[in-house]
């Protein structure tokens, strides 16, 4: 526990983590403030009636993952590699504790701060679209809200909306979880921290010059949909919803392989 305290503090301490964490908040504050402008105009449409306020908060939760993903990736890619880059790795090797208690904590402060920024962005929209919406009519049918999809397109939109709300957000801390593992690799694997920043940075956007001309029901398909950007999508929860339990588990596997591979290079000497 005490080095969980201290690589915590270690991390959310650097100025660069600050700076980024304001203009994560600065990017919160300034969607809602779109949102807000556009509430009447919303409103005045009033195709989705009183669920109005399900949709948009949806909506909006999507961009503020987004947003949440992109300061994990800059905040904790360094996390790892910093160490190797400073030469203090050696340091940590010849400590009471060793690399390995080390590392544990620096794991679980990855982790952490992967559900930190999914409660920050699930309390802002939540939140948001309350104040300016309202959230009345939640048991009715997700296809309510989703009226003109095919009725065969996905199962899920025969539940609630509290319901179908519930199995995205499952997925959206699958892609989190996922995408820390991703970094917890590559960062461990890197002795530069540039280097392990743009190799993050490609693996989380590559996907989305992939998607087109895969066959729906093909595995490069489910490999490229199930990748942490895509699994904050909705359309994909209501387009296909047999795709669901493989994402989970594609996700859960690489952020659980991810965290071991980058343990095993992380704890090895580092070698000139």
């Amino acid at each position: 526990m005490r080095l969980y305290k201290l690589e915590l503090l270690k991390l959310t301490g650097r100025r660069f983590t600050q700076i980024m964490t304001g203009l994560l908040l600065a990017m919160l504050v300034l969607q809602l403030w779109v949102e807000s402008t556009q509430a009447v105009a919303w409103k005045a449409e009033n195709d989705f009636g009183q669920l109005i306020g399900y949709v948009r908060f949806i909506d909006l939760l999507q961009y503020y993952v987004l947003y949440g993903m992109i300061w994990l990736t800059a905040v904790l890619t360094p996390f790892y590699c910093e160490d190797r880059q400073s030469r203090t790795d050696v340091l940590i090797m010849t400590s009471a504790k060793g690399k390995i208690s080390d590392f544990a904590a620096r794991l679980a402060v990855a982790f952490t701060l992967a559900v930190a920024v999914i409660v920050l962005a699930l309390g802002a929209a939540y939140w948001g679209c309350y104040v300016l919406y309202g959230y009345p009519g939640g048991n009715a049918s997700a296809r309510e809200i989703y009226f003109w999809i095919d009725e065969t397109a996905s199962v899920l939109l025969d539940g609630s909306i509290y319901a179908f709300i519930r199995y995205y957000l499952i997925l959206v801390l699958c892609a989190v979880l996922m995408l820390t593992g991703i970094i917890v690799w590559v960062s461990a694997k890197s002795s530069k921290t540039v280097h392990s920043l743009i190799a993050v940075s490609g693996i989380f956007w590559f996907p989305v010059m992939l998607e087109s001309g895969l066959n729906p029901r093909g595995i490069g398909f489910l490999l490229v949909t199930g990748q942490p950007i895509y699994l904050v999508i909705v359309r994909y929860l209501y387009e296909d919803w047999s795709l669901y339990g493989h994402h989970i588990f594609l996700a859960l596997l690489v952020a659980a392989a991810g965290s071991i591979c980058g343990g095993r290079r992380w704890c090895l000497p580092h070698r000139q």
